[in-house]
């Protein structure tokens, strides 16, 4: 009789059910298995072997909303995306014997720039604790795959492609330097097969061009230093706080100390 097992019999019992969910998504450039699917392919053995689950909040926590750059604007915007945390409780209840119970502790993120951040977390915990609890495989490489908070947004993709479709060299360096070097290189790995090496190759020579600007303004705001130039002060009074930023480095501190006297007055 069903109602004779225990939890672990009952957890047993699903296992020999349900072995694999194929990933049925795409997520930030890899592929995922969704809350949905799993759900769908697990639900109908836990029913036959009297389980229920029952996910509890223990902790969670709405983060305020950041900045970010926006290049096409030039300036920094309020980022419309807002971080979830939470912890949950996710128990596992043999329904014949509610006191006997699998018992996971488990914490999640989740981004929107709507209210739909907490549910996205609550699906993404309910889904790993099935997975890990079943041992269920679905051909993701966890300990492979990088969990870094800077992988890039679908946002911040769109952002990458729209400033290589522009061809504009400035713009591509100083989004380097603005994202940081571990989300640049996602972004700068992230061409579809077939265009790898041809998009790396522009990507590249964009950030070439920026150098070679950075450097020209540099060196014209060096001979203007040279000759005592009222102007000086004048040079790159259009540029970005990063093109900026980036200009100062090929200076030196007396040329820095010069312009920094002018700015004064």
């Amino acid at each position: 009789m069903n109602n004779e097992k225990n939890i672990y019999q009952r957890i047993n019992a699903v296992m020999k059910k349900v072995s694999y969910i194929k990933k049925d998504a795409t997520i930030q450039g890899y592929k995922a298995v969704t809350h949905d699917n799993v759900i769908s392919q697990v639900r109908s053995a836990l029913i036959e072997n009297g389980i229920i689950i029952a996910p509890t909040q223990i902790d969670g926590k709405l983060h305020d909303k950041g900045m970010k750059y926006d290049f096409k604007l030039k300036q920094e915007v309020v980022d419309p995306m807002r971080m979830y945390e939470a912890k949950y409780d996710v128990r596992f209840y043999n329904i014949d014997n509610p006191s006997e119970f699998i018992s996971i502790a488990i914490e999640s993120q989740a981004l929107d720039n709507g209210d739909k951040a907490p549910g996205k977390a609550l699906s993404y915990a309910v889904k790993y604790a099935i997975l890990k609890l079943f041992a269920i495989e679905t051909g993701e490489n966890e300990e492979s795959r990088n969990y870094d908070p800077k992988s890039y947004s679908d946002a911040q993709k769109l952002e990458f492609d729209e400033i290589i479709e522009s061809q504009d060299g400035l713009t591509m360096l100083t989004y380097q330097h603005t994202i940081g070097p571990d989300l640049f290189t996602s972004l700068y790995n992230s061409f579809e097969k077939g265009k790898i090496v041809s998009g790396k190759k522009t990507v590249d020579n964009l950030l070439s061009q920026g150098l070679n600007k950075i450097d020209e303004i540099a060196h014209e705001i060096k001979e203007s230093i040279k000759i005592n130039d009222p102007a000086t002060s004048e040079l790159g009074s259009e540029l970005t706080r990063m093109e900026k930023t980036l200009v100062a480095a090929k200076l030196n501190s007396s040329e820095i100390e010069y312009l920094t006297n002018m700015a004064k007055g």
